[in-house]
């Protein structure tokens, strides 16, 4: 699913995939999400203070072979799988800062571009091709943000 203007995902959402819920709920959870203040974690990524988190060496092991040891420290992996979990839009990687932008992180997808994410919600983003991930899509059809 990607990202659409609230009109089309009005007319586009069909009642059998409410599962039981009230179309308005879901209506409400995606004007909500909507007007969520974009932040780098929502892309890449981050800590708990929204700075960026490169993957740890030893996180594929961790995560696809189950490799452990007893005498290594994965806290890292499960900080950088939480993290992973709070990602709204599928596809961006992170580039590293150039110039003295403080308040804007540079994100690459097709085309590398610059993205302000002061004052601006993710509503910005309507009508561009992003992807949502599951995380989104849960935050849209099976919570309340």
């Amino acid at each position: 699913m990607n990202l659409i203007k609230m009109v089309d995902f009005i007319l586009n959402v069909k009642i059998e995939d409410t599962i039981d819920k009230d179309a308005a709920d879901i209506y409400r959870n995606y004007a909500k999400f909507l007007k969520q203040f974009i932040k780098l974690e929502m892309f890449v990524p981050c800590d708990e203070y929204g700075v960026f988190m490169k993957e740890p060496s030893n996180y594929y092991g961790w995560k696809y072979y189950n490799e452990r040891s007893e005498l290594i420290d994965y806290s890292d992996c499960e900080e950088y799988e939480k993290a992973q979990d709070k990602i709204l839009f599928k596809g961006f990687e992170y580039v590293e800062k150039r110039g003295s932008f403080s308040h804007a992180f540079r994100l690459k997808k097709s085309a590398e571009f610059t993205v302000s994410f002061l004052n601006n919600e993710v509503e910005y983003f309507e009508g561009w091709d992003i992807e949502l991930s599951g995380s989104a899509i849960k935050q849209i059809f099976f919570s309340t943000i």
